[in-house]
């Protein structure tokens, strides 16, 4: 799905369909007051979010991830969106494809152990009888039936919270309220607005950080590129792009979790070639580019600055 443009701002369209949103409000309470509510004897840490799209959940739960498994055998424990298998299952990079387990769950178990469960529970059970120590969810903070061990609330800072309106009105899952009380700490990625800031509550831990682009990124300084994504917010790969040193001639915005075609790829590659650029997309796309293109594509990962390394660190510590 490709998020639509008034969830950024407010307006006609928004308005009318408040009614709908307040209705998306009460029975998402509703079903969270009335779930069950299972704990495991091992840590859950979730990284999850009050919008929908793209925050930066991923890549904050691989650096959490990488923290802990120094000291602990650590798994992760995703949905597999986009994916059609229901699990739980452990992840083979080696023999599951973006098809069956979803493009995250490919990328999180290039870190460690991997489970898919369409029940969060289930996953996590699966995981702990496995023998691992600590299980780490990518998303999942709207889903109470597993308690977690500590919550983390990703926003991005340049969106914000959007219009400030919940589903199908604006890009919000849960009231901001209510969704940041039930936080733990808070990660604010990249520059925020004043105003988002003063949303944030005074007694829960707020942590800053940044995505960078990885080493081979770097080098494509002065390059001239193309550009695509079909991630929860395609611009945000667009801004990182621009921060880059780069000559940007064109970009293509895809939905969500976009499963591309060959034909496509291969009409992307001729119009960089056309102009002399590089075609580059993320990291998380090129687990959805059939393979007999994916040459023709150069991904740019990503990773995570913390701004205080030494307090993220102290907090997991703390918990763990």
């Amino acid at each position: 799905m490709k998020t639509p443009s008034f969830w950024h701002s407010d307006g006609f369209i928004p308005k009318l369909l408040e009614p709908l949103a307040q209705l998306y409000k009460h029975l998402g309470f509703l079903e969270r007051s009335l779930r069950s509510k299972t704990k495991i004897d091992i840590p859950v840490l979730c990284i999850g979010n009050i919008v929908s799209g793209g925050a930066g959940k991923t890549p904050i739960a691989l650096s959490i991830g990488r923290k802990l498994s120094v000291k602990h055998n650590i798994s992760f424990l995703t949905r597999g969106y986009g994916g059609n298998t229901a699990g739980p299952i452990e992840v083979n990079p080696d023999e599951h494809s973006s098809y069956e387990v979803g493009d995250e769950a490919l990328i999180l178990s290039e870190v460690g152990s991997t489970w898919v469960s369409r029940n969060r529970t289930a996953g996590a059970i699966a995981a702990k009888n496995a023998g691992f120590e600590i299980v780490i969810m990518d998303d999942g903070f709207q889903n109470t039936s597993l308690a977690k061990t500590l919550s983390f609330v990703i926003i991005d800072g340049p969106y914000g919270f959007g219009n400030g309106r919940l589903i199908p009105a604006g890009p919000l899952r849960e009231p901001i309220y209510s969704g940041l009380k039930r936080a733990d700490i808070i990660v604010l990625v990249g520059e925020a607005n004043p105003s988002i800031i003063e949303l944030l509550p005074n007694d829960k831990p707020l942590l800053r950080a940044s995505l960078v682009p990885d080493e081979i990124g770097t080098q494509l300084s002065n390059n001239n590129v193309i550009g695509f994504a079909g991630i929860g917010r395609p611009t945000k790969f667009l801004e990182t792009l621009e921060k880059m040193n780069l000559n940007i001639v064109d970009f293509f915005p895809f939905p969500d979790h976009y499963r591309f075609k060959e034909s496509e790829i291969r009409g992307l590659y001729e119009k960089a070639t056309q102009v002399d650029a590089i075609l580059v997309t993320t990291y998380k796309d090129m687990k959805r580019i059939p393979k007999s293109v994916a040459h023709l594509c150069q991904p740019i990962g990503i990773t995570v600055m913390w701004e205080d390394d030494g307090e993220i660190q102290q907090l997991l510590d703390s918990v763990i």
